[in-house]
């Protein structure tokens, strides 16, 4: 049995990230290819920290800006 340490996850894999980001996991997939989200490579896991999807959701770490 898991036991959760008490300063939360720091990342997350790309099906988790997906459902916080309300975004498709094939779509968090395009956005690491294309360099839009921040992630890290753990041997063959790839993560993403959950402060860079925060940014990313910021209007600073927004890679498009939507237009009026």
């Amino acid at each position: 049995m898991h036991e959760t340490v008490g300063i939360g996850r720091m990342a997350v894999g790309a099906t988790e990230a997906a459902k916080m980001l309300g975004l498709s996991e094939r779509m968090v997939r395009k956005l690491q290819a294309a360099g839009s989200l921040p992630f890290k490579r753990v041997g063959t896991r790839v993560l993403f920290p959950v402060e860079g999807l925060r940014e990313f959701l910021s209007d600073d770490g927004a890679a498009g800006k939507a237009t009026a």
